[in-house]
């Protein structure tokens, strides 16, 4: 499987390869660039592809006997919105996942409490939801 480590130490082996290679040939910039070239594509290709399972194992679909659709609500928990949502999905028995965001966890604590004893799954929203603010070590903390 295609994983980030595996990428990035096989390319790491590569540029030592051509750096060696360098010395003795004296090789011009572009092999380089193609070499950073393909390693930026092949990290495109993991990231953007969520399901090829790159950065950290992912769940985008499951096997089923029947036709079923999954519920998911994404940025909360919101204290308003979110109290409602969980009022209709436990009147109709609804199970649903709910991708949170840690800074409103951290702020509707209860809320988010409640989302679990209802028996609804938590998925990882990021902790701010800016781009580029999560970490490999905070992504590691959270398989954990």
């Amino acid at each position: 499987m295609l994983t980030f480590k595996k990428t990035l130490f096989s390319f790491a082996i590569a540029l030592l390869l051509l750096l060696v290679a360098d010395y003795y040939l004296d090789l011009t910039i572009v092999f380089y660039l193609l070499l950073l070239m393909a390693f930026l594509s092949v990290v495109f290709y993991g990231s953007y592809f969520i399901d090829s399972n790159f950065h950290i194992k992912v769940l985008c679909n499951a096997p089923t006997a029947h036709n079923e659709v999954a519920l998911t609500f994404d940025d909360g928990p919101i204290a308003n919105n979110t109290e409602r949502i969980l009022d209709i999905l436990k009147l109709n028995h609804v199970p649903a996942t709910f991708f949170c965001i840690g800074h409103r966890i951290n702020s509707n604590e209860q809320l988010f409490k409640r989302i679990v004893s209802e028996g609804h799954t938590i998925g990882n929203h990021s902790y701010s939801h800016h781009f580029f603010s999560i970490s490999f070590q905070q992504i590691e903390w959270n398989r954990n």
